[in-house]
């Protein structure tokens, strides 16, 4: 999956102050909204300019990555199975190997475009 470059908008209407813009991948979307922007709080562009790859990776980072929350509910899963003793499937190592190596067969890598 790639995400998109982030980019420096400034907006008169918020005093000329800088804002880091990064689109939103269509797999994290889960309103309307297509962008996010986040202030430098400067309007300063070289200060800005400085602030913007920092600003932008917190912004990668508050995305929520589908598969991973499924790798979470899948992991809850198996340790609810052997707390409780109940779901013989994942109990048994070898499905339970067999379940893990499928969840990462399905794990992709972020790269950034």
């Amino acid at each position: 999956m790639d995400f998109y470059p982030s980019t420096l908008v400034k907006l008169p209407s918020r005093g000329d102050t800088w804002y880091v813009s990064v689109t939103i991948p269509k797999e994290f979307r889960t309103g309307k909204a297509k962008q996010v922007r986040k202030s430098t709080l400067t309007t300063d562009l070289k200060t800005a300019q400085r602030r913007q790859h920092a600003i932008a990776d917190a912004i990668y980072k508050s995305f929520k990555n589908p598969l991973a929350q499924e790798l979470e509910y899948h992991a809850g899963v198996m340790i609810g199975a052997d707390m409780q003793g109940r779901l013989g499937d994942l109990i048994d190592p070898d499905n339970r190997k067999s379940t893990i190596k499928w969840l990462l067969d399905q794990a992709t890598e972020l790269r950034f475009r």
